[in-house]
């Protein structure tokens, strides 16, 4: 089901733009949403006082409850800094989080929403700690390890008339008008999908480009195409749109990576590497 998250706030609503704390927060919470994660904002005063109200009761009752409380911290970003990039990154996210903060309750962990490209800067430059990524993007100077090996499916508006077959074959999808990835931005995903739909010297007719597998559902959902994702990227059911396996021998996988590093060595890191191994056979 669909987690919850309650952020606490006696100061400034952090939901609002203009408090000091939203630019850091804005894009966590956007990735928390798609990562099928609702955030809700919470002024704790009207419950009372300590000990037995305010933001204390809620971290008692999160403790109850099987829950986390991260308490008094105006900059719950800054300590373990952690990257990803495409829908698939997003659903491991919210697991691979919660067995790392069992373990480790006082780290705070800092999401940032970046493409492969970016990532691999903000590694070799010291920035960040661990990044998730397409393969295209690694660099020798990083130690990395598979994580996802993910199918390519058909996404379709839910009323198009191959909505109704169990499993797509490839000449079907061929003269239908594609939503595809960016070259740019997400070039592997990109070749990897014109690639087998081009087979035979075909060109796929592509009506419109983006660089996340999310806004490519979300443009089917509009009705402007179709478009092939990875695997994980179903878990959004976005309503309007309908996912369906390809019906083709040896379809292409999609290969999710970590990335770390190579002089980078803590225990935090190892537990948290650990975690996404975790989250991802577990997915």
């Amino acid at each position: 089901g669909r987690k919850s998250v309650i952020f606490v706030s006696q100061g400034p609503p952090v939901g609002r733009p203009g408090s000091l704390v939203y630019p850091q927060l804005e894009s966590t919470l956007r990735a928390a949403n798609r990562g099928n994660v609702t955030v809700h904002v919470l002024d704790p005063r009207p419950l009372g006082s300590a000990p037995f109200g305010g933001a204390e009761a809620l971290a008692r009752l999160s403790l109850d409850t099987g829950g986390r409380a991260i308490v008094n911290s105006n900059t719950p970003w800054d300590r373990l800094t952690q990257v990803f990039s495409d829908a698939s990154a997003y659903y491991l996210i919210p697991t691979a989080i919660g067995s790392f903060t069992q373990r480790f309750p006082a780290v705070e962990l800092a999401l940032h929403e970046m493409i492969s490209n970016d990532q691999v800067s903000g590694l070799l430059e010291n920035r960040l700690d661990v990044g998730l990524m397409r393969p295209h993007a690694r660099h020798p100077d990083l130690m990395s390890q598979k994580l996802l090996d993910e199918p390519l499916m058909a996404v379709l508006p839910a009323q198009h008339p191959l909505a109704a077959r169990p499993a797509i074959d490839l000449p079907s999808l061929r003269d239908l008008p594609l939503i595809s990835f960016t070259p740019a931005n997400s070039p592997y995903l990109r070749d990897m999908v014109e690639g087998l739909l081009g087979r035979d010297g075909h060109t796929p007719l592509v009506v419109q480009r983006a660089t996340q597998p999310h806004t490519l559902v979300s443009l089917v959902a509009a009705g402007l195409g179709v478009a092939l994702v990875p695997e994980l990227t179903s878990r959004n059911r976005l309503d309007g749109v309908v996912y369906r396996p390809l019906a083709v021998q040896d379809p292409p996988v999609a290969e999710m990576y970590v990335c770390w590093r190579k002089q980078a060595t803590s225990t935090l890191l190892e537990n948290f590497l650990a975690s996404l191994a975790e989250a991802a056979r577990s997915r």
